[in-house]
């Protein structure tokens, strides 16, 4: 009987329980972040019917947001970021506004709001090396769901095309280089 009950106590004290953590990507949008809830038994994911205890909300609320406006056509990166004077560069809005969000310089604070750069509709072409890698409290979107594009190609005009000395399907054409400043 003895071993009963320490068998029966040992179960119960490693039962299967609800673990949240923040879920991959999840941004603070509107106030609201979302959760992973997994139920775990001795540090093993198991099906959520082991948990016995009510699964906690798979969402939480989160701090405010601090948006700032990037417009590649009316947009001068010596702007403010307001929607009356906009950026011109995602560039520019994480390295004037980012300094509080990037995890190379500071921490990320939870308390202080998320720093929100929202791009207007157009064609971006001169963000070939923003520094996206380095600010993990920040969020890039569309500004009221325009369409947004990255384009890293230079244009060039008056090029003259010739056919391949050697191989007569291809065309070539000399398009003078110069290395954009990182």
């Amino acid at each position: 009987m003895r071993l009963l009950h320490l068998l029966l106590t040992l179960t119960t004290v490693n039962a299967a329980s609800w673990l949240t953590r923040w879920a991959d990507d999840a941004d603070c949008i509107d106030g609201v972040r979302e959760l992973e809830v997994l139920c775990v038994d001795d540090d093993l994911v198991v099906a959520d019917a082991e948990c016995t205890a009510t699964k906690p909300s798979t969402t939480t609320s989160c701090m405010d947001t601090v948006t700032k406006i990037i417009d590649a056509n009316e947009g001068d990166d010596a702007n403010n970021g307001t929607e009356a004077f906009p950026l011109r560069t995602l560039r520019e809005c994480i390295q004037r506004f980012g300094f509080k969000w990037s995890s190379n310089k500071n921490s990320p604070d939870e308390q202080l709001p998320q720093l929100v750069c929202a791009l207007k509709g157009g064609i971006y072409n001169d963000e070939p090396s923003t520094p996206l890698d380095s600010a993990d409290h920040l969020l890039v979107r569309p500004y009221d769901h325009n369409k947004v594009i990255f384009d890293g190609t230079d244009a060039f005009w008056d090029v003259r095309w010739a056919r391949h000395h050697t191989f007569e399907d291809v065309v070539t054409a000399a398009i003078p280089f110069t290395r954009r400043p990182e």
